[in-house]
């Protein structure tokens, strides 16, 4: 769950890009990651909930409870089990920044949890400026979230 700082900051920066260009700004979601073989993060999240013997908790709440309940080193064996081999940037992802290179749009988001995107920026040398919003102190010290 995003804070409000972070919502507050982002709104700042879509209005200003706004005012400054009539370039688009593009929200890239989990159909990029899900079209490279990832799964969505409601399937990650039932198969820790399902470890956890049923819980309703969400995103990082979820997070916090497996660490609790087993351990942070628990996590990672069951995300690297539930996300399988990594994966590498697909066509579209080379597409996507070789558009953010030619300015095409303004910038593009994205609140994935892989990194496929800012392995295609580096791969064809696009500058880019990357942020990360954590809101669990668990999420922050594992710098995972």
């Amino acid at each position: 769950m995003e804070t409000a700082a972070a919502a507050a900051e982002r709104e700042r920066y879509f209005r200003s890009s706004q005012r400054d260009t009539l370039l688009p700004i593009l929200w890239v979601g989990a159909g990029a990651s899900a079209a490279a073989g990832l799964p969505a993060l409601p399937a990650l999240e039932n198969a820790l909930r399902e470890d956890l013997g049923g819980s309703k908790a969400e995103g990082p709440a979820l997070l916090d409870e497996y660490i609790e309940e087993f351990s942070e080193s628990k996590l990672n064996t069951a995300l690297e089990r539930l996300l399988g081999k990594p994966v590498q940037p697909l066509a579209l992802h080379e597409a996507l920044v070789k558009l953010s290179g030619a300015s095409f749009f303004t910038a593009f988001y994205t609140i994935n949890y892989d990194t496929l995107l800012e392995q295609t920026l580096d791969a064809q040398r696009v500058p880019s400026a990357r942020s990360t919003w954590s809101t669990t102190s668990s999420c922050k010290a594992s710098r995972r979230c």
